[in-house]
């Protein structure tokens, strides 16, 4: 399968906090493991707690990052 193909598996992350508002052994974890997925055609989004909500939706690193209060 070839990085070009629509994604046909959709994750989402779900975590209290992420880059760039904490920086921690999870949130290392959390993109590694969007990194990989990405590799293997695997679409990830990460939804976090955030009460910077001014810019709502971002990208980190590549994958969408949305921020709910």
């Amino acid at each position: 399968m070839s990085n070009q193909e629509t994604p046909k598996i959709h994750v989402i992350h779900l975590f209290k906090s992420y880059f760039p508002e904490t920086f921690g052994g999870i949130e290392k974890v959390i993109e590694l493991i969007c990194r990989l997925l990405r590799k293997d055609n695997v679409q990830s989004d990460i939804h976090v707690l955030s009460e910077n909500i001014k810019q709502k939706r971002i990208e980190v690193d590549g994958t969408p990052v949305t921020r709910s209060k």
